[in-house]
């Protein structure tokens, strides 16, 4: 899979292994229904809404690369410092790195394929597919990933040009035909303001 989402349901067969390639990650389905987004060639996400699935690099034994418990800028949870490490401007990694993670059902791994790390969130299942029926659902989702999948949907794409919006987080839900519309909307959400490049690309910030 080189690009594009996807949402595979797959029954356990011991005897014929299902397994979904993109990047340098393998996703071993086991008995499950899964959705892999591949919206770009940084990262790749893995939603699980039934039973569970196996995730490795595709080179055998490789490391799937640090287990990042707190981003930069993310709340903090009471970690264990027998569990963690802290690397450079606070983000918080977990000690022991891992060659597979077991993904189940309720979670999402997101895998930043340059940075070599990854993460692994809750989701709410019952909005995972909901692109599936024309609509897009977004629960305090950080605006980087809200653009990515807007984007999808968009001739002339969306990106920040405010270093300030990095970390904001929207709660949004509308039909994919009204991405159009996205723009206006969002400024009901957040002061921001925009211009278009010679390119086509629209640049937003946060408004002065």
């Amino acid at each position: 899979m080189e690009k594009g989402r996807a949402m595979f349901s797959v029954a356990h067969d011991p005897t014929r292994v299902f397994v979904v390639a993109t990047g340098s990650i393998n996703i071993q389905a086991l008995g499950t229904k899964f959705n892999v987004d591949k919206l770009n060639q940084k990262k790749v996400s893995v939603v699980v809404t039934e039973g569970k699935v196996k995730v490795t690099k595709k080179e055998p034994d490789a490391l799937l690369g640090e287990k990042v418990l707190h981003p930069l800028g993310a709340e903090r949870d009471a970690v264990s410092e027998k569990q963690v490490m802290k690397r450079a401007g606070e983000r918080i990694v977990e000690k022991n790195a891992s060659n597979l993670e077991i993904i189940t059902v309720g979670e999402k791994i997101i895998i930043h394929e340059q940075e070599n790390s990854y993460q692994i969130k809750p989701v709410d299942i019952e909005y995972a597919n909901t692109w599936r029926n024309g609509r897009l659902y977004f629960n305090q989702a950080l605006l980087s990933d809200v653009l990515n999948e807007v984007n999808i949907y968009l001739k002339n794409k969306i990106v920040i040009g405010d270093s300030r919006l990095n970390n904001v987080k929207i709660n949004m839900n509308f039909d994919i035909q009204d991405c159009k519309y996205f723009l206006s909307t969002l400024k009901d959400v957040v002061p921001i303001e925009y211009y278009t490049k010679s390119d086509n690309q629209i640049v937003i910030s946060i408004k002065m």
